[in-house]
Parts: structure tokens; C-alpha cells; sequence
């Protein structure tokens, strides 16, 4: 294998070797342990080798090989690609043909793995905490409506009461107000699960502790379904006026978290 320790070429390497590769200031370079099986954890398939790796000092790039869903001319394609990070400089990430992809191809939580594998800080989080919560709120409210029998909707409080943060909410006909009074943080929750208190599938202890509380931020938002289908579904399933009530309760005047406008579509993207 052809080592080149230069932001594209550690790419290429990474991507060659299907490992983690670093280079440091010296010019020396690092491979890390192979991607595992793909019977192994969740975290690990999505991710690869690179969650949980903690660099050397002197650390000055590191690149990993991820696997990732494109479109193509002729559909879906699964492939992979290889994402360096240097400490200072801006990220590249190639395909497997080695082309530059577009720089907005790039998801920030791809970024963040190599950023935390090198100690780095990485940028917070986009959207407070109670986003999380709303997301899987609207998750469980799809799900009960769609095994609900015809004829036979669920009322507003039985869907208000739902919410995953219900017991510090208070009275689920209050949901609005009791929303925009919910301080907990991205910091609490990447706590409770660095020691076991609550469970994230596919994140262990270890990895919360790896991560920063931006960096968790959006692994966990990624695992979750985008709020806007959603609620787009549940318009064409509910009756008007508990979907009204579903979206005044999301508001964004009522709270910071995902952007979700009106009925029937014209709601903003998260």
C-alpha cells in the first residue's frame, strides 16, 4: 500500500486499507485496527474503527473509511468512502474511485469523529435538548395512530402524553407552555449515559464519554426520523384540530427546536 501522509493521500490510504490512519508531525504515520464484521455493534457498522480511537499527541490528520448511501444515476448505491480531518484545516472526504467530494456532502457528525478522536473540540449542538425529546415524541405518536383502529383516533392528551419528557412536563393539556420551561441540557444527558443512568441503542458508556456534547448532539439526532414527514403523515391521519394542536405545541415560537411551519407541507426544514 502506497503511504502518502498528505490530507488526500491519508484519505486514500484509509480508504485503501479499510482502517484508521493518522500522521504525525514528523511525518510518521498510524493504522488502526480494520472496520469489525458487519455482525458487530450498530455504532461500529455506521461508523467504523474510528469511534472510541484517541490519537497520540502530535497528532496532525487523521482519515477513516466510513460506509455510505449515494445516488446515482442509477439509483440508490451502497458504497464507501474515506474522510480526513487534519488538526488544522479544512476536512476533505473522497469516494471509492478517490474523488473529491463536494465540501456540503459532508455531515458534521462525520467531522466529529476525527475532530474527538484527536482530543478537539467540536462545534455544539445545533438545537437544544428537548429537540431530541420532540423527535421521539412524533415517532411514538405515528406509531400509535397508525395502530389505532379506523374510526377510533386518539385524542390530543393521549398523544401529549407520550412525550418522552412527560414527567417534568407536568399536565399534558399544558404541553406548549410546559415545553418552553424544559432546561435540561445536552450535557445532562450525554452524563446519564456515560454512566449507565439511560440507555442510547448503539452507544455505550465508553462512546458518550468519547464524545463532546456537540458531537452527541447529532449522533443522536441522526438516529432519530426527520420531524417534517412526520408530521406531514400524521396531518392526512389525524383530525384537524389535534394535528393544529400537535404543530402549535412544536411551535418555534413556543420553543428553539427543529423549524416546523404549517399544515399540509409548508413546514421549514429542520
Amino acid at each position: 500500500m502506497r503511504i502518502v501522509t498528505d490530507p488526500i493521500g491519508l484519505a486514500e490510504s484509509a480508504l485503501e486499507s479499510n482502517s484508521v490512519v493518522t500522521t504525525d508531525e514528523s511525518g510518521g504515520f498510524m493504522m488502526y485496527e480494520p472496520i469489525p464484521p458487519a455482525d458487530s455493534a450498530s455504532h461500529l457498522d455506521r461508523y467504523g474503527p474510528i469511534v472510541g480511537v484517541r490519537c497520540p499527541p502530535g497528532t496532525t490528520a487523521v482519515a477513516y473509511p466510513l460506509k455510505a448511501t449515494v445516488r446515482s444515476p442509477g439509483g440508490i448505491v451502497d458504497t464507501r468512502i474515506a474522510v480526513a480531518v487534519p488538526r488544522e484545516g479544512h476536512p476533505i472526504i473522497i469516494g471509492q474511485a478517490g474523488h473529491r467530494l463536494r465540501p456540503q456532502t459532508m455531515a458534521a457528525s462525520l467531522i466529529d469523529l476525527g475532530r474527538r478522536a484527536m482530543d478537539l473540540p467540536t462545534a455544539g449542538p445545533d438545537r437544544p435538548l428537548i429537540g431530541l425529546l420532540d423527535r421521539i415524541w412524533l415517532d411514538r405518536v405515528l406509531a400509535t395512530v397508525l395502530d389505532t383502529d379506523l374510526g377510533l383516533p386518539p385524542s390530543w392528551h393521549t398523544l401529549a402524553s407520550l412525550h418522552p419528557a412527560l414527567p417534568h412536563l407536568g399536565d399534558p393539556g399544558r404541553l406548549s407552555t410546559a415545553r418552553a420551561r424544559f432546561s435540561a441540557t445536552w450535557a445532562v444527558l450525554r452524563q446519564r449515559i456515560a454512566v449507565a443512568q439511560v440507555r442510547w441503542p448503539g452507544m455505550a458508556p465508553d462512546t458518550a464519554r468519547w464524545l463532546d456534547d456537540g458531537s452527541l448532539s447529532r449522533w443522536c439526532l441522526a438516529d432519530t426520523p426527520e420531524p417534517v414527514p412526520i408530521l406531514r403523515d400524521l396531518d392526512e391521519l389525524l383530525d384537524p384540530r389535534v394535528s393544529r394542536r400537535l404543530r402549535e405545541a412544536l411551535s418555534p415560537a413556543t420553543h428553539n427546536s427543529d423549524q416546523i411551519g404549517g399544515r399540509s407541507g409548508n413546514g421549514g426544514k429542520p
